[in-house]
C-alpha cells in the first residue's frame, strides 16, 4: 500500500515511524493542533507527507490506511471509527492515563474493543511503560479492518 491517512499524528511521530521503515510511501496526517503540526513537518521533512489542520472527524477522503494513535483525545470514539470507509485497514491506539485533554480512556483493551464496535481485531497489543513516578500506563493497539 503507498498511501495512508494518519489522524492525530502524535507530533509527527507515528507518521515519521511509518516513513523511515516505508520511504516510498505517502502519508497525509491530520490534526486540530496547528502546533503539533508544524512539529511533524518539521520531523518529516524531505518525505512525502502533508500536516493538514483538521478534525478527524470531518474527512471526506477514502484511503485503504487509517491510524489514529491518540483515539483517548477524542470525545466519542465511536463516532471516528463510524466515519471510516467500508474496507479500510486501521490501526488504532488508546491509554488508561486520565489528562485534562483525554475524554476518551479506555479502562481495557476489552473496553478500547468495545468503543470502537471491533469484534474481531486482525491484531492487538498492550504496551506497559513506567512513568518517572513509577506509576504504570497502558497503551491498547488495535488492528482491524472496517
Amino acid at each position: 500500500v503507498s498511501q495512508s491517512r494518519y489522524g492525530g499524528s502524535w507530533l509527527g511521530l507515528g507518521p515519521l515511524m511509518l516513513l523511515t521503515r516505508n520511504p516510498d510511501m505517502t502519508v497525509d496526517a491530520f490534526d486540530i493542533d496547528g502546533n503539533a503540526n508544524i512539529v511533524s513537518e518539521h520531523l518529516c521533512e524531505g518525505w512525502n507527507y502533508v500536516a493538514e489542520n483538521q478534525d478527524v472527524l470531518r474527512l471526506n477522503y477514502d484511503y485503504k490506511i487509517y491510524v489514529n494513535l491518540i483515539t483517548e483525545h477524542l470525545e466519542d470514539i465511536g463516532e471516528w471509527r463510524r466515519s471510516l470507509p467500508a474496507g479500510a485497514i486501521v490501526l488504532a491506539s488508546n491509554t488508561d492515563i486520565s489528562d485534562e485533554d483525554h475524554y476518551s480512556c479506555c479502562e481495557s483493551l476489552e473496553d478500547f474493543l468495545y468503543q470502537l464496535g471491533v469484534l474481531v481485531p486482525i491484531d492487538t497489543d498492550v504496551v506497559t511503560c513506567y512513568r518517572a513516578d513509577g506509576s504504570a500506563m497502558n497503551r491498547w493497539i488495535v488492528l482491524f479492518s472496517t
